[in-house]
């Protein structure tokens, strides 16, 4: 319950690391759903989600957290889905890096920096909630299939963007586009794309979320 300070990427080379225990006193850091979470100066971190954790295919990051730590799901093997709560800020580097279940990743608004993006995990969906492009330090690794989903209108946007232009297929969701109604032409669209991501990913059903 001493340890007040984990240094960065400690666990990066912990491939059969599958739990992590923290005494319920310690005052820094705390264990949620599997994942070590840091609590500093009132900012939240998830520092780690262990490689060889295999309790679950959906991961919702903690309703406080606003950092996601570099190499925080490194190498992680069972996750096929990540939620992001709408206090996510900053997603630092290799953050699902080596993820080669992972297909899909919904980034919120609130998100500002991303370190970067690795497409070699295999193919990306890599879904969008932020009309403005968010600061993207570089995009690695991307091949044509990765494909870059976008609000309605913000196309364009991204395709000028010097890091995320790199993606060669960029597509608009209405859906995306939080403040607006989606008609039934789009509700249509909305479909299609989640019968494609559906193809690479084992089928689950999501109850409606207003955070995501």
């Amino acid at each position: 319950k001493s340890v007040t300070t984990i240094g960065e990427y400690a666990f990066r080379y912990c491939s059969q690391l599958n739990t992590i225990t923290v005494d319920k006193d310690n005052s820094v850091y705390s264990i949620v759903d599997g994942a070590l979470i840091e609590n500093k100066n009132d900012i939240e971190r998830l520092i780690l989600y262990p490689q060889a954790n295999e309790e679950r295919e959906i991961y919702t990051i903690p309703s406080d957290v606003t950092i996601i730590d570099g190499y925080a799901f490194y190498n992680q093997q069972k996750l096929k889905y990540i939620e992001m709560n709408d206090k996510v800020k900053i997603i630092n580097e290799y953050a699902f890096h080596g993820m080669t279940q992972l297909r899909t990743i919904t980034i919120p608004a609130s998100v500002t920096t991303i370190k970067e993006i690795d497409g070699e995990n295999g193919t990306l969906f890599l879904r969008m909630e932020s009309a403005i492009p968010p600061a993207l330090a570089k995009a690695t690794n991307l091949a044509k299939d990765d494909v870059l989903i976008v609000p309605e209108g913000a196309a364009e946007a991204y395709k000028k963007h010097p890091a995320w232009g790199k993606f060669k297929n960029i597509s608009e969701d209405p859906s995306l586009n939080k403040d607006s109604v989606p008609s039934s032409s789009n509700k249509v669209g909305s479909n299609i794309a989640q019968n494609i991501l559906a193809f690479f990913t084992t089928i689950y059903f999501f109850s409606s979320k207003s955070d995501t």
